[in-house]
């Protein structure tokens, strides 16, 4: 992976090139044909992924029906609470109609990065915390909209 297709991506829009470089290294490219999965619910979270090019549909399914409830875009970060907690996928996401191109970053990766006690680990956990809030937040709206339901 190179440091150009991360720079200008919303999340790591202060890093500098070097922080960029850094984590280039880790990142491996992934090129995802139409409509395949990048993950299905129940998968171990083995990694978490930045969706470089295309869409990526999250969908949950309940009583045997499958609906899609978000649709992730450039800059995206997929999947990183479940490859920080090490735990199972919570939803399935497809690779949009015109296919997808992710950077995958490995759970053993990314647990170096946070640990190494630097600024670049500070705003790793800064997005991270950022993207927990975000959930939480959306959460309690559905919540809320629901009659907590």
């Amino acid at each position: 992976m190179n440091v150009a297709e991360l720079r200008g991506l919303e999340p790591f829009s202060d890093f500098d090139e070097t922080e960029l470089s850094r984590l280039a290294h880790c990142m491996q490219l992934q090129e995802f044909t139409p409509l395949y999965p990048l993950f299905h619910v129940g998968d171990p979270a083995r990694s978490c992924f930045l969706l470089i090019k295309g869409e990526v549909t999250v969908e949950l399914e309940s009583e045997g029906v499958r609906q899609a409830v978000a649709v992730l875009g450039r800059g995206e970060l997929i999947g990183l609470v479940a490859a920080i907690d090490g735990g199972t996928r919570s939803a399935t996401c497809i690779a949009g109609p015109d296919g997808a191109r992710i950077a995958r970053l490995s759970y053993d990766d990314l647990e170096h990065l946070l640990q190494q006690n630097d600024a670049m680990s500070c705003k790793l956990w800064s997005i991270l915390l950022n993207k927990l809030s975000q959930s939480l937040y959306e959460m309690e709206l559905k919540w809320a909209r629901t009659g907590g339901r």
